[in-house]
């Protein structure tokens, strides 16, 4: 069993913090959630934040966060699997990529 950790931007996520909650009880079973301020790009932001377990492969986890940068219209979505850190980028996304920063993650 996996556990999975999410910080997932609300402030240009077309979805409300109730409907991001759904489609992330989707992926696995949710522990505990709760909305944060956090910060991007210097500017405060309000942050979803989860705790999760998941059965499924550190590959197949990283998949479906990357299907919900999409879904969310994220540039990156930061996730722990088992206290490893990792930002999790749209595919589309073009522009400077950063390496996971603990700094900044909003634990669970």
């Amino acid at each position: 069993m996996n556990t999975v950790k999410l910080n997932i931007g609300l402030e240009n996520n077309p979805y409300e913090f109730a409907d991001v909650l759904t489609l992330v009880n989707e992926l696995a079973i949710l522990n505990s959630f709760r909305q944060e301020s956090g910060e991007y790009n210097g500017e405060p932001e309000r942050t979803f934040v989860a705790s999760l377990y998941s059965e499924h492969t550190k590959e197949r986890i990283l998949k479906q966060i990357e299907r919900l940068t999409i879904e969310f219209t994220q540039e990156c979505i930061a996730v722990k699997i088992n206290d490893v850190g990792y930002l999790v980028y749209n595919p589309e996304y073009k522009g400077e990529k950063f390496e996971f920063n603990n700094e900044y993650f909003i634990e669970p």
